[in-house]
């Protein structure tokens, strides 16, 4: 059984709206049919009508009039003097009356027997206890006040009955075509205008349906550039508005899956490149020992030490490529709290520098004098950091002294970190590029010994983690300047105490 459901929508709104059309024309020459219908049966359009016999309509209001003003003096028990006024009213137009109050006749018209009055309109009202009419036989009345026992009775022969027909106008018939031409008329303009509003509807309606249809055919084809481009503020609106959210972020899914992609190759290639050296070298220095070239037990040991040394660099290598591909895909938790970094900077300055001195780094520290209080991860921030100090080391000059200077101060909403060496430096088109992945400068891509070029890029990923920015300016001087960027935060309780 076909549902109404299973119809398209296109049809459904075809079918309301010809049923918005044919409704109303339908009911409006129905409606039509039955008026003049009635209008004959009675006697409108024909002008047969009722009316009193007499010439002066005024004698039927003024005993209209009289007979309401009885009943109601009835009902409140106004005195007879009050009542009299109405009974005269009525004799005036040869209506003879009678009041009674609790069972006694109060008043009678002049020269009228009560009994016979009596008797009269008993026998016309049949029994009834209150009886009105009036018609071609005369009127006959009689009312009973049950609160007040009150009695009126009234009896008179003056008739009512249906007036002799008009003369036919002549024009009648036209007036009868006219009005069904309007009706006509009125179903045309109905039709019409409904069947535009229809019509208005349904391309409201189907044109964006159209549009998201071709939008979502195009999509499916892998075009996520194809834009429904509805404008309107309506529902459909918000649906086309939430269609192209939709596209935007399948769109933005695409470059960054493409962009994952491309990481992912460019991580192989650089896996791929960064340990051959060392396996080359191990694999040299392992069948010199086996192939006897290193016959003293000094040069045995010295390509046993080589061994150790790069299978040491490709652990450190593995280590850095397991942890930026949990970086990566957001496999590391970080449980960010606020952390006043100027402490906590001079703390790990102090604690680092006789060990980094020892391996020919100064390490320096200043800041502003304020808290700068940020949100950083204990366990992974000092990964940076550390990074910062060995690239320091690693490039450093042959001329002059290792050195690093850290300096930390708030910039209004923010904290900003500097990391200033005096190394080799980098060129000026280079700077964007340190912290990609495996990105090496031409000096150190012959050099296995200088890294991997994940160090920056593992960096990069932990402060994006803490909310803050990194990157990389020239030395003026000579040498690197690391800048990072964080949310500054509120001051604890205890700070400001402690600086009151």
């Amino acid at each position: 059984m076909l549902k109404l459901r299973d119809i398209s929508l296109k049809k459904r709104i075809l079918l309301t709206n010809f049923l918005m059309i044919a409704l109303p024309v339908g009911f409006l020459l129905v409606l039509g049919g039955l008026l003049f219908a009635g209008l004959k049966t009675t006697g409108t359009i024909r002008e047969a009508e009722l009316a009193l016999l007499w010439q002066d309509k005024r004698e039927a209001l003024s005993i209209q009039l009289a007979v309401s003003s009885l009943k109601a003096k009835a009902d409140s028990g106004k005195k007879v003097s009050e009542m009299e006024a109405d009974c005269r009213a009525l004799e005036r137009w040869g209506i003879d009356s009678l009041i009674a109050k609790n069972g006694e006749i109060v008043y009678t018209s002049p020269g009228v027997d009560p009994q016979e009055l009596l008797q009269d309109v008993q026998i016309l009202v049949d029994g009834s206890r209150s009886f009105l009419r009036w018609d071609e036989r005369g009127l006959a009345l009689l009312y009973r006040a049950e609160k007040t026992r009150t009695v009126v009775i009234a009896r008179g022969r003056i008739p009512f009955h249906a007036r002799a027909p008009k003369e036919e106008d002549p024009l009648h018939d036209v007036w009868e075509i006219l009005a069904y031409i309007f009706l006509a008329a009125m179903a045309i303009v109905i039709t019409a205008l409904g069947r535009y509003l229809a019509r208005l509807l349904s391309e409201q309606i189907l044109s964006p349906l159209e549009k998201l249809k071709i939008a979502a055919e195009e999509i499916r084809r892998g075009n996520l550039d194809a834009s429904p481009a509805i404008d309107s503020a309506d529902e459909i609106g918000a649906v086309g508005r939430s269609f192209d959210f939709m596209r935007q972020s399948l769109k933005e899914e695409k470059a960054r899956r493409e962009k994952y992609d491309e990481n992912r190759k460019e991580l192989i290639a650089g896996i791929s490149h960064d340990l051959a050296t060392p396996l080359t070298a191990i694999k040299g220095y392992a069948s010199g020992i086996l192939d006897g070239i290193a016959k003293s037990p000094e040069k045995e040991r010295r390509y046993i030490e080589q061994i150790h040394e790069s299978a040491c660099l490709m652990e450190n290598m593995v280590e850095n490529l397991f942890l930026f591909s949990k970086l990566d895909l957001k496999k590391i938790p970080f449980h960010l709290e606020s952390v006043a970094l100027a402490d906590y900077l001079a703390d790990f300055a102090r604690d680092r520098s006789d060990l980094f001195a020892v391996r020919g780094l100064a390490l320096s520290f200043s800041s502003d004098g304020r808290p700068c209080r940020a949100a950083i991860d204990r366990t992974q921030f000092p990964r940076v950091l550390e990074n910062f100090l060995e690239n320091s080391i690693k490039y450093r000059r042959e001329d002059v002294p290792a050195a690093l200077h850290i300096h930390v101060e708030e910039a209004g909403e923010i904290v900003r970190l500097s990391f200033t060496d005096n190394g080799q430096g980098v060129p000026e088109e280079a700077l964007g590029k340190l912290f990609d992945t495996f990105y090496r400068t031409d000096r150190a891509r012959t050099d296995t010994s200088k890294g991997s070029g994940l160090g920056l890029a593992i960096a990069r990923e932990i402060i994006c983690a803490c909310h803050g920015t990194i990157h990389a300016e020239a030395n003026p001087a000579g040498g690197l300047i690391l800048k990072i960027t964080l949310p500054r935060q509120e001051e604890t309780t205890e700070e400001r105490r402690g600086d009151a």
